[in-house]
């Protein structure tokens, strides 16, 4: 067995150079990442593992999403559907704790790892008091498992970590740019259907609102089929700058439902020759498997060693 063949979907992060900043590495990411067990599954799932199972098999960038109840608690939710923790209309609700302590506990196992986790409010309109709920339940208490300042770190920087890339605003007046998470609140929303309609956004200070860094982002969602497979691959093969983060969403919304968009997508994607050592970003798809993961995360090493 070479070193290669040792890398697998636990631990692929470990034999990356520490000095690496994180928007230079190609992530497997998912998007909706909580879905697996939802209300109105046909419309609403969008992944079919746990998100302990995809951690496991190299997802490393999380799009949570969650909505804050009357009762104060944070529920993982898609849309209107609440998420669950596991299969059955009476199952519990998968809170925000939830989801960090599957994190925490993957990380405890895998310390050479690190995990992107982006925060945003899908649902409810509580604005900066969703980051002050999620700081409080998630947050506090264990703040050396995050890595919560307002800066690209290097991976040496993160392992065994869970760094915030923050979507909701924030309180500037009890947060700053050691404890806010990386800002993404300049996230675009794209319903656009054209396939070249990629959205560069500024990442700023809390402190003082300069720019430091962007993200150039993917997520033409309202394409479907062999359009929304060009808008992809015309994103993978631009000439993607790895001091940004850059984000390629492959899920899509034309076809009857979100498993069969993937069935349509993930085909190609695992067909999709990644080239070793060329830069991608982060690749986030619908319903995600082993193969897909190891194509994206193993183009991070160069073709002397693939």
């Amino acid at each position: 067995m070479n070193e290669m063949d040792k890398i697998n979907g636990a631990n692929w992060m470990s034999g990356l150079c520490s000095d690496l900043p994180i928007t230079a590495i190609n992530m497997p990411g998912t998007h909706d990442s909580a879905t697996k067990y939802v209300r109105f599954k046909p419309i609403c799932n969008t992944q079919n593992l746990t998100i302990e199972e995809q951690l496991q098999i190299g997802v490393r960038y999380l799009d949570m999403r969650f909505e804050l109840k009357d009762d104060r608690k944070l529920v993982a939710v898609h849309s209107i559907a609440d998420c669950k923790k596991e299969r059955g209309l009476n199952s519990a609700d998968l809170t925000a704790a939830d989801t960090v302590n599957m994190c925490e506990s993957f990380l405890k196992e895998n310390p050479g790892e690190t995990i992107l986790f982006q925060l945003k409010e899908d649902d409810g309109d509580a604005g900066i008091a969703l980051f002050g709920e999620f700081y409080a339940q998630c947050i506090r208490g264990r703040e050396e498992l995050w890595y919560l300042e307002n800066r690209i770190p290097a991976l040496g920087e993160v392992r065994g970590k869970i760094v915030l890339l923050r979507v909701v605003d924030v309180d500037a007046s009890h947060f700053d740019d050691k404890t806010c998470g990386i800002d993404f609140s300049a996230y675009p929303y794209i319903g656009s259907r054209d396939i070249r309609d990629f959205r560069r956004r500024d990442i700023k200070k809390l402190s003082d609102g300069k720019t430091y860094a962007q993200m150039y982002v993917q997520d033409s969602y309202k394409l479907g089929g062999i359009k929304k497979w060009k808008a992809v691959t015309a994103f993978l093969e631009s000439n993607l700058d790895p001091k940004n983060f850059n984000i390629c969403f492959t899920s899509c919304t034309g076809f009857i439902t979100p498993k069969a968009g993937s069935a349509f997508i993930n085909r190609r994607l695992k067909e999709y020759k990644f080239i070793s050592g060329r830069h991608y970003g982060i690749v986030a798809a619908d319903h995600i498997s082993s193969d897909i993961c190891r194509a994206v995360f193993m183009s991070n090493y160069g073709a002397e060693q693939a």
